[in-house]
């Protein structure tokens, strides 16, 4: 994608679907590498920041080229353009340019994550399924860390 070959600043969604090969196993790790491929973009410039697995869907986040990921200040929204990838099947796999309501959206949970988990170190994890429920001991709207 000519998005991708700028190599700008761009955050990208990924979301995988019951019947995607990825959802049977969701790894950081295998979804990142399904999606680079996917984009013909460079692993090393890659960030991972979030996987959140429902029992239905999983979503991941990761950021591309971005030199101004600021950690300290990533629970605060950035404008970035957001990239989605829909793995929807083996064969069906959606990618295009989130719309700029989508795009604020995805930035402002990226940043609302960021608060929620606090100074933990990325990439993020939250696992919904099973009956779990992600519970968050140091926001960082609570204070500083100790």
């Amino acid at each position: 994608m000519d998005i991708v070959s700028q190599r700008k600043p761009l955050r990208i969604l990924v979301v995988l679907y019951p019947q995607s090969p990825l959802m049977s196993k969701p790894e950081i790790d295998t979804i990142l590498h399904q999606s680079i491929a996917q984009l013909n973009a460079i692993e090393s410039d890659a960030r991972a920041l979030f996987l959140a697995t429902w029992p239905h869907r999983t979503v991941m986040v990761f950021d591309l080229c971005n030199e101004n990921y600021d950690f300290a200040q990533a629970h605060q929204p950035q404008d970035l353009p957001v990239l989605a990838i829909h793995f929807q099947t083996k064969e069906k796999i959606k990618i295009g340019k989130a719309s700029e309501p989508n795009a604020r959206e995805v930035n402002n949970e990226v940043a609302r994550y960021h608060n929620l988990h606090g100074h933990a170190a990325l990439p993020m994890v939250e696992d919904h399924r099973n009956g779990n429920v992600p519970t968050f001991m140091s926001p960082r709207n609570m204070g500083s860390p100790s």
